[in-house]
């Protein structure tokens, strides 16, 4: 399961424990928000390079017949992720063959941060900033304890990629990009939103462990 558009480099690094210790068929599960797809053709191309194609290919080059099913849409937060895809995911990973290796690789989080900064929630609903992040991202951590939860119970095996640095990418990184993409992040929410990448990877991390989930 994967929210986000995993990258070349999560793929490698999720591959890389897969490709040659299981001999079955592999049944893998894709889900989440596809957030890098979204900002112009190339990036597009690279997505399709480094996405669910390129995995599934790869995958059945090593363990013929293994299956893979997206449930990634475009924009989604954690709890988009939560009320439509996660019960589909679960049911995908519930039904796929018997003697199948069941892998959930999931990537969240990333538009959380985006909506975050680029909208009104903070500024219409809390006093401050600070007490914003706190609460709207505590609940982007807890959404993330709930769907490792529900894809452990499948008896799936799971693998949660953790965040790059969305303020290094040019969308955030280069002020005149920003700006026509993304008005509402201002100058001094850019660190923050940094700041606020590594605390809610430390938590991917703990809930990884929590669940047994391996990280790449």
């Amino acid at each position: 399961m994967i929210e986000k558009s995993c990258n070349r480099r999560v793929v490698d690094h999720f591959l890389n424990p897969v490709r040659h210790v299981w001999s079955s068929p592999v049944a893998a599960r894709y889900a989440g928000d596809r957030r890098r797809q979204s900002h112009g053709r190339r990036r597009r191309r690279r997505f399709r390079r480094g996405g669910p194609a390129r995995l599934l290919a790869m995958l059945q080059d090593d363990h013929p017949g293994s299956t893979l099913s997206s449930r990634a849409i475009s924009g989604d937060t954690t709890q988009d992720l939560i009320n439509k895809q996660l019960d589909a995911a679960v049911a995908d990973l519930k039904g796929a063959p018997e003697g199948n290796w069941k892998l959930a690789l999931v990537c969240s989080g990333s538009n959380d941060l985006f909506g975050l900064y680029a909208g009104d929630t903070c500024t219409e609903w809390y006093p401050d900033l600070e007490i914003c992040e706190r609460e709207e991202l505590g609940m982007a951590h807890d959404n993330l304890n709930t769907i490792l939860a529900a894809l452990e119970a499948t008896g799936a095996e799971l693998f949660i990629a953790l965040l790059d640095d969305q303020t290094k990418r040019p969308v955030i990184a280069n002020f005149a990009l920003r700006n026509a993409t993304f008005p509402g992040i201002t100058d001094e929410e850019v660190p923050r939103m940094s700041d606020q990448i590594e605390i809610y990877n430390g938590w991917a991390q703990t809930h990884g462990a929590t669940h047994g989930a391996s990280l790449v």
